[in-house]
């Protein structure tokens, strides 16, 4: 087998195991959630038995309370507080937010962005009191009262629950100078006689995420809770694709409740000493709540009478600059790749990207010029993988004379192949060394369009929004794997494939080989399937990295590539004494064993 067509089986094999890791991580998200339907059921009985025991519960011990707090259990009222990035309304019955608006940016149609909104999201405290103490035995669910107004400016408030004078319970909400921040303190005053030292407060917060994107399938699919226990460089989160459910023993230092470009990062100062966190999908992914998720967190009371519990509270953007800024690890929730893939995009594209977006303000364009400068920095490759496919095009009618020879002796023809290469000094694997190292590029790629919030609902040519699919044509059914709506983006991605894999099986050294007669046409179509569902960013730089390649291809082969010199070169590398070397001995050797194995089983 020549060089050239195991260049081409490699690309072809690198493009599947992308498209096979895709499509694994599909079945994977469907499998996920069909078993866990069986879990979200009973997540959802349970939920519903806990509400009705709480409900129960919260009546009882309210009443408990007596005297003036029993007044303090009507219809809370409305007050809001805003800067340039955030508007928040608060309900005076449990100190809560209610809806939070991010300002500067829309719903994909075009409504006010609100990250949670509505008396289904939940944030209240549970606080175990003594049994001798003076509010007699019970546990005080702030989101039973109504709190007051303690003091307020444009910037921050400060809510305030009297306990029949015996303490008071304080919640303080103030923006912070970081952009979407607010900075909260939870504050038990005089209550030292009426909570035991270390007695585990619960601080329950519950969102029902709402639909922010135009694919609400894709949206929820990459809603999670992320989350760091005890210092760790890098967080985690719950799995994406269903219903779970997990019990966190040791500190927890931050918990976010994350969407596709947006994100509610709660961060106690000092963590919180433990926490459950539940995801329950809503699996009519057209709902305009995609997802529930939840946190049960467990902090320690600390014997004192100004007892406060400081936390930041981050409501915004999933924006890597700003995120990073931060030092906790947050920026880690955006999904930008593992390993070499995330390095990357974290220290190639997304600052290429940056100092470019500070001159270009069309993104369209933006993704052009990076799309070059990429494929300039890898130009070299792109030289030396096309000098050896112009090797093995030389070669080619060297090696069709081999296969005249020893038309029914497989292992004798490749023997003689690979002597002919050593004595020409080429190598059959030349060429895949440089497609090989491009591909950390391309995945890094795959994973950085569709997380990038800087191209969200930004228009280019067709395409409305590039952080998710453009459509030409919206069909009245669903196809499967394609999908319901045809992108032009795709489409063109297809042809770019299908015009460079072309050029390059014509000239490869083994262009009449049955195997891949076909290929050039099956590959396209097959991405085509795939590509439609992609980001109209992703597929736009697919079809301009072929089509950018495809010319330097033409530009190298017409101005750099002297077919002639190239020969001339072969032949007198054949008429000098070749060294071998010990991989090309071992394979040598290798050869002559299959061989001799081969005429054993042929005269028995």
């Amino acid at each position: 087998m020549d060089r050239n067509t195991l260049n081409n089986i490699l690309a072809f094999v690198l493009i599947g195991a992308l498209l096979i890791a895709i499509n694994f991580n599909s079945q994977r998200i469907q499998k996920e959630q069909e078993v866990n339907k069986p879990q979200q059921a009973e997540i959802t009985n349970t939920e519903a038995q806990s509400s009705g025991e709480t409900s129960s519960t919260a009546n009882n011990n309210s009443a408990n309370l007596g005297g003036n707090l029993n007044a303090k259990q009507g219809a809370g009222s409305q007050v809001t507080i805003e800067n340039e990035q955030l508007a928040l309304t608060f309900d005076t019955k449990g100190a809560r937010i209610t809806k939070a608006e991010v300002k500067n940016f829309q719903t994909y149609n075009k409504t006010p962005l609100l990250l949670l909104e509505g008396e289904q999201n939940k944030f209240n405290y549970e606080i175990p009191l003594k049994l001798e103490g003076a509010l007699g035995s019970q546990i005080l669910n702030t989101q039973d009262f109504v709190f007051d107004v303690k003091s307020q400016t444009s910037e921050s408030i400060v809510f305030s629950l009297d306990l029949n004078g015996q303490g008071k319970v304080e919640q303080e909400y103030r923006f912070n100078k970081e952009a979407y921040t607010i900075d909260y303190d939870f504050r038990l005053l005089d209550l030292d006689g009426e909570i035991s030292d270390n007695t585990a407060i619960n601080l329950n917060w519950e969102t029902n995420m709402r639909q922010q994107e135009k694919n609400a399938t894709n949206e929820r699919d990459v809603t999670s809770i992320y989350y760091r226990e005890n210092g760790e460089s890098n967080g985690t989160y719950l799995t994406e694709a269903g219903n779970q459910a997990i019990d966190l023993s040791q500190q927890v230092d931050w918990v976010a409740f994350k969407q596709k470009f947006f994100n509610q990062t709660l961060e106690p100062k000092d963590g919180f000493t433990s926490a459950k966190l539940t995801t329950v999908n809503n699996e009519n992914p057209t709902a305009e709540h995609i997802k529930t998720l939840k946190s049960e967190a467990v902090f320690g009371y600390k014997t004192s009478s100004n007892f406060s519990y400081p936390m930041s509270w981050y409501i915004g953007p999933n924006d890597y600059d700003l995120l990073r800024a931060k030092a906790n690890g947050t920026e880690r929730m955006i999904g930008l790749g593992w390993g070499i893939f995330g390095f990357v995009n974290r220290w190639m594209i997304i600052p290429m990207f940056n100092f470019l977006s500070g001159f270009i303000s069309n993104y369209g364009l933006l993704i052009l010029v990076l799309t070059v400068l990429i494929k300039l920095v890898l130009s070299p490759l792109t030289y030396r993988s096309y000098v050896s496919m112009a090797k093995m095009q030389v070669l080619k009618p060297d090696i069709d004379k081999i296969k005249q020879k020893f038309p029914d002796d497989p292992q004798k023809q490749q023997a003689e192949t690979m002597k002919l290469y050593s004595s020409a000094g080429a190598s059959p694997l030349s060429g895949c060394l440089p497609n090989l190292l491009q591909m950390p590029i391309l995945i890094a790629m795959y994973n950085f369009f569709p997380a990038a919030i800087d191209l969200r609902q930004e228009s280019f040519l067709w395409a409305e929004d590039l952080s998710t699919y453009d459509s030409i044509l919206d069909l009245p059914f669903n196809l499967p794997l394609y999908g319901g709506h045809v992108s032009l983006f795709a489409l063109l991605s297809g042809l770019g494939i299908l015009l460079s894999v072309k050029v390059n099986s014509q000239m490869s050294a083994g262009a009449d080989n049955p195997a891949m007669k076909y290929m050039p046409y099956i590959m396209p179509v097959f991405l085509v399937l795939i590509f439609n569902r992609f980001s109209a960013a992703l597929t736009y730089y697919f079809f301009l990295s072929n089509i950018i390649t495809f010319a330097q291809q033409q530009v190298i082969k017409r101005f750099f590539i002297d077919e002639d010199a190239i020969k001339k070169e072969m032949e007198e590398n054949k008429k000098k004494p070749k060294k071998k070397g010990s991989f090309q001995e071992r394979l040598e050797e290798a050869m002559r064993a299959q061989q001799m194995a081969q005429q054993q089983r042929n005269n028995k």
